[in-house]
């Protein structure tokens, strides 16, 4: 876990950015009394901050399920956070729209939790778009750069893993041989030695009698 932490600090910073934002977004825009809620326009009849309750998910799904929609929430991030703390590294696209996936996420878990519903504030009124908030386009565009990723760049990946992992086996296979060939080749040099010494040793035993009868001559 600590190595993830160290490897991956950047994405917990967008994760921490985003949500801030988010958070801040909705303090100012949509205040808890709703009686200070006002609709302003920004820019003309396209972009629109009117304040407003979802009580659903996106497009108002699931509409009054909000107890659902939080443990929907919560196992949904639990189960890619640990899918991401497995799986095998990836580029910079899929962590990047796994991060923003995960602040659009708690963003909205936050205010179902604390408000019971979501606050949204965006509105494209020239489309008559269903309002939104920073959290909601944070999970949009983690959604769209992951298809980016799956649809174009996910294959490559997958076979330049592959690739390294059985060049890793192979040098794996080929250490082994090679220990293999070494602890051969020490045994062979241990083998020879031993019979080196015994045949010194036999020929220093043949020796001796002839020296004995050297002695014996010369008394």
């Amino acid at each position: 876990m600590k190595k993830y932490a160290k490897a991956n600090w950047w994405k917990f910073l967008i994760v921490l950015c985003v949500v801030a934002v988010d958070m801040l977004t909705k303090f100012l825009i949509v205040p808890k009394n709703e009686e200070l809620w006002k609709s302003k326009s920004l820019i003309g009849n396209l972009l629109w901050l009117t304040p407003a309750k979802n009580y659903g998910a996106g497009f108002s799904i699931l509409t009054g399920k909000t107890v659902l929609l939080i443990v929907i929430t919560i196992v949904f991030l639990i189960v890619l956070f640990v899918y991401d703390i497995k799986s095998p590294k990836k580029s910079k696209l899929y962590n990047i729209a796994l991060s923003l996936i995960f602040a659009g996420a708690i963003g909205n878990l936050i205010d179902r939790i604390f408000f019971g519903y979501v606050r949204d504030f965006v509105f494209l009124k020239f489309i008559n778009f269903p309002v939104f908030n920073v959290a909601d386009m944070s999970l949009t565009f983690g959604v769209a750069m992951l298809l980016i990723y799956v649809i174009f760049f996910a294959k490559k990946e997958y076979e330049m893993q592959s690739q390294n992992i059985n060049n890793e086996q192979i040098n794996v296979a080929g250490d082994k041989l090679n220990g293999q060939v070494e602890s051969c080749n020490e045994s062979d040099r241990r083998t020879k030695s031993n019979e080196t010494e015994s045949q010194n040793k036999n020929s220093e035993n043949q020796d001796l009698p002839k020296d004995n009868s050297k002695e014996k001559l010369k008394r």
